[in-house]
C-alpha cells in the first residue's frame, strides 16, 4: 500500500530548482576576464605580479565617470559593497598587494574597457614565451619589473613594438628598473 500526502501544505515530491546566475564573482561575468584570472592563478609569482602591476599602470585614468578619489557611495551600491569586501582581505586576490590593487582597479573600470583590457591581457601569451626564451639566451633569471615593462609596452603600444623591443634590445638592466618604485609599491 502506497501512501501519498495530498494536503495542500505538503512539500512537492521533486525539489524545484531556484534560478541562479551562471556566475557568482564579479569577474566571472566576462569570459575573457575569467580566463585571464584562471591563468593568473597558475602563473609563477613574478609573472602574476608583473601582470597585476601592468594592469594597475594601464587602468590609471580609465575609471568610470568617477575618478578614483570619488567616495565609494557615489559610485553606486555594488561598487561600494565590493570595495568594502576588498578591505576585509578575505578573497584570494586580496592577500597579495599586487593582485589586490589590480583587482580593485579592474572592478572600478567601465565594463567595455575592462573587457578590452582582458582581451589584451589574454593575447600576451606570445610575449611571455618570447621573454622566457630571451632569458635563456641572455642567461638571466625572470624579473617582475622587466616583464612588467614589456607588458606595459604591449598594452600601450601594441604587440609588434613589444616583441621588437624584446628581440632587438637587451633586456633592461634590473638595477635601472628597480630604482623606480611601481604604483603598487608606492600605494601599498
Amino acid at each position: 500500500m502506497t501512501m501519498t500526502n495530498n494536503s495542500p501544505n505538503a512539500a512537492p515530491s521533486t525539489p524545484s530548482a531556484s534560478p541562479k546566475a551562471a556566475w557568482s564573482r564579479w569577474y566571472e561575468k566576462d569570459q575573457d576576464l575569467l580566463k585571464w584570472v584562471s591563468s593568473l592563478k597558475r602563473m609563477p609569482q613574478w609573472a602574476m605580479e608583473a601582470y597585476c602591476q601592468s594592469t594597475v599602470d594601464y587602468t590609471k585614468g580609465t575609471y568610470e565617470e568617477a575618478p578614483p578619489t570619488t567616495p565609494t557611495l557615489e559610485r553606486g551600491s555594488s561598487k561600494h559593497v565590493g570595495l568594502i569586501k576588498s578591505m576585509r582581505r578575505k578573497r584570494w586576490y586580496d592577500q597579495n598587494p599586487y593582485t589586490y590593487k589590480a583587482f580593485n582597479a579592474l572592478f572600478l573600470m567601465e565594463d567595455t574597457k575592462r573587457r578590452k583590457l582582458a582581451q589584451a591581457l589574454l593575447a600576451t601569451g606570445p610575449l611571455m614565451d618570447a621573454y622566457l626564451d630571451a632569458l635563456v639566451t641572455q642567461q638571466q633569471d625572470p624579473n617582475r619589473k622587466q616583464f612588467s615593462h614589456l607588458l606595459n609596452q604591449w598594452l600601450n603600444h601594441g604587440e609588434d613594438e613589444a616583441l621588437n623591443a624584446l628581440m632587438n634590445e637587451p633586456l633592461p638592466c634590473t638595477a635601472t628598473l628597480e630604482e623606480q618604485p611601481t604604483a603598487v609599491e608606492t600605494q601599498a
